[in-house]
C-alpha cells in the first residue's frame, strides 16, 4: 500500500460480519472506512437474535457434507425442494401440549431454482478427499476464530463490560444413548484439535457426562423430560436419556450488543464512519475494477475498494461481475428466536437439545431472568416475514420450551423474530477477492456460525486486502487460499476429488 494516499475502503453491511471486517481493516495505517448500512441500526436483521454461542466445536468435527450424507442430500434436493414439500417439525403431544400442524417450507420456483445449484454444490463436497479438505480448513478456521476473538474482547475493554456480559458454558441433551455414544469419537476429535493448540487458555473442550454426574452437576436437570421417553423427567429414566449430556466450553454473548461495542470503538479511532438507511444498489463498474457504488437515492460513493458483507443479499450485488460459469452459492436457512423475560427456575447454563429435531431448540442464558429460544432450519431464499407463520414458529418453540423446562415460567415473551442464516454448501465462508476484479471483495457464508467465525473473518478479510502471501504465516495463507469466493468455479466443481 502507498504510504502517500490514504485508502478509502467501503464495507457494505452493518452487521456482525460487516463491523469485524471494519474493525480489522480500520487496523492499517492510511486508511478510512465507510460502512453502509441499509437498516436503521447496526445488527439489525441476521446478527439482530441469533443464539450468541461462541462454538467452535460445532465445526472442528468437519463440515455436514460427507460421504455419509450422499444419501440424504438426495432427499433434500429432490422431494422437498423440486416439489417444495412440508417439513415435519417435532412436537411432543403427550402430557397436555397441544398437536401443532407441519411447519411448511416456503414454496417457491426461485427457491427451488437456488437450492438444486446449491444442493449440487452440496453433494460434490461429499466426496472423501473434500470432506477431509474443508475438515482440515476448518480446523485452521476454529484455531483463527478463536485467536481472533481473543484480541476483539481484550481490545473492547470498557465498551465490552458497558454494553455485553459472557456467559460461560453449554451443555448438550440427547434423544437416546446410542446419539449419546456417537459423540464419544466427536469429543475425541475436539480434545485432540485443543491439544494442538497448546495451552491457550480459551482452547475448547468437551466432556462426557454421565447421567449421574449430568444430575449432580447440574440439580435443574433433575425435572427435564425427553420427548423420546415417555414424557419421563430425566431423574426416573437415568439410562433412557441419551446416556448422559455433553458438557461444552461454548460461550455466549447477545451477538447485536456485541456489534454496538464494535461500533462504539470504531467511532472512537475517527477512522470509520457509519451511515444507517444507505441502500446500495448497484456497483459501478469501470475497466476490470469496480469506482463507486449507487444507492437507491441516486447518490453515488467512490472508494478505492468495496467489500460485501450482506449475507444472502451478497450473491445478487455481486453476480453482475462474475463470469458464466461462476456463482456465490448460498442460501438462506431461516431461524425464529422468541426472547423471555421475567423467568423462574432458569437453567443455570445455555442449552442444545440434540434430540428436538427439525425444532432444533436452544436455549441461550442472558441472566437469570432473561433467555433467548432460537429453533427451527428451514430453506428460503427470501426472509418469510408471514405473520400467522411466524405465529406458528413461536407456538411450536414455545410449547416445546414448556414441555422440556416445565418448571420455567415467565412473565412476557418478546415479539418473535426471524433470520436467515448464509449457508454455504461446504460449511465454509466465502473470504476474499472476487476473480477478474483488482478492488472487490466479499466476507459472507457464514451460516448458523457467524458469531463464532465473526472476528476471524474480519481478519482474514484484511490479510486479503493488505498482506501479500511471503509475509503471512503457512495457516494464514491457507486459510485466504481455501476460503476464497472463487472456489465455485466450473473447474473446480468438474476438478478431480
Amino acid at each position: 500500500m502507498r504510504e502517500d494516499k490514504e485508502r478509502h475502503v467501503v464495507v457494505v453491511g452493518g452487521g456482525l460480519i460487516g463491523a469485524c471486517t471494519a474493525y480489522f481493516v480500520a487496523k492499517q495505517e492510511n486508511v478510512r472506512v465507510t460502512v453502509l448500512e441499509r437498516s436503521s441500526a447496526y445488527a439489525n436483521v441476521t446478527s439482530y437474535a441469533n443464539a450468541g454461542r461462541f462454538a467452535v466445536t460445532q465445526f472442528i468435527q468437519g463440515p455436514p457434507a460427507n460421504p455419509t450424507m450422499i444419501s440424504e442430500a438426495l432427499q433434500m434436493i429432490l422431494p422437498q425442494f423440486l416439489r417444495a414439500s412440508p417439513s415435519s417439525a417435532y412436537i411432543p403431544t403427550s402430557e397436555g401440549v397441544p398437536p401443532t400442524p407441519p411447519f411448511e417450507y416456503k414454496k417457491s420456483a426461485e427457491m427451488s431454482t437456488a437450492l438444486v445449484g446449491w444442493g449440487l454444490w452440496y453433494l460434490r463436497n461429499c466426496t472423501q478427499t473434500r470432506f477431509e479438505h474443508n475438515k482440515e480448513s476448518a480446523q485452521l478456521l476454529a484455531a483463527r476464530s478463536i485467536n481472533a476473538m481473543d484480541t476483539v474482547m481484550r481490545e473492547l475493554g470498557k465498551y465490552r463490560h458497558k454494553l455485553f456480559e459472557v456467559h460461560p458454558g453449554a451443555l448438550f441433551t440427547f434423544n437416546d444413548k446410542n446419539h449419546f455414544d456417537s459423540f464419544s469419537h466427536k469429543a475425541e476429535v475436539v480434545h485432540e484439535f485443543s491439544e494442538s493448540l497448546g495451552r491457550l487458555a480459551s482452547a475448547p473442550s468437551w466432556n462426557l457426562l454421565s447421567c449421574d454426574e449430568c444430575l449432580k452437576k447440574f440439580p435443574f436437570m433433575r425435572t427435564w423430560r425427553n420427548p423420546s421417553s415417555d414424557s419421563l423427567p430425566i431423574s426416573q429414566i437415568h439410562a433412557n436419556v441419551g446416556g448422559g449430556c455433553v458438557e461444552s466450553t461454548d460461550w455466549t454473548v447477545d451477538a447485536r450488543k456485541f456489534t454496538h461495542a464494535v461500533v462504539s470503538a470504531l467511532e472512537k479511532t475517527g477512522k470509520v464512519e457509519f451511515r444507517l438507511r444507505t441502500h446500495v444498489q448497484s456497483l459501478i463498474q469501470e475497466n476490470g475494477r469496480v469506482s463507486g457504488v449507487h444507492l437507491d437515492d441516486g447518490e453515488t460513493i467512490l472508494a478505492d475498494d468495496f467489500v460485501l458483507c450482506m449475507g444472502n443479499d451478497t450473491p445478487g450485488l455481486v453476480q453482475p461481475l462474475l463470469g458464466s460459469f461462476q456463482t456465490l452459492p448460498i442460501v438462506g436457512m431461516q431461524g425464529y428466536t422468541v426472547d423471555l423475560l421475567g423467568c423462574r427456575n432458569v437453567p443455570s447454563v445455555s442449552m442444545a437439545d440434540l434430540g428436538s429435531k427439525d425444532i432444533n431448540w436452544q436455549l441461550t442464558l442472558y441472566s437469570k431472568s432473561r433467555v433467548r429460544i432460537t429453533g427451527f432450519a428451514n430453506f428460503a431464499s427470501t426472509l418469510d416475514s408471514d405473520a400467522a407463520r411466524g405465529e406458528l414458529a413461536k407456538e411450536q418453540l414455545l410449547a416445546y420450551t414448556r414441555f422440556v423446562l416445565p418448571n420455567m415460567t415467565w412473565q412476557q415473551s418478546e415479539t418473535q423474530w426471524a433470520g436467515l442464516r448464509p449457508m454455504s454448501p461446504d460449511n465454509l465462508p466465502m473470504i476474499g477477492k472476487i476473480s477478474g476484479y483488482q478492488n472487490v471483495y466479499v466476507n459472507c457464508g457464514q451460516g448458523s456460525l457467524g458469531w463464532t467465525m465473526s472476528a476471524a473473518s474480519g481478519s482474514i478479510l484484511a490479510d486479503a486486502m493488505f498482506c501479500s502471501k511471503e509475509t503471512l504465516s503457512h495457516n494464514d495463507a491457507t486459510l485466504i487460499e481455501r476460503l476464497s469466493p472463487n472456489r465455485f468455479s466450473l473447474s473446480s466443481f468438474f476438478g478431480v476429488s
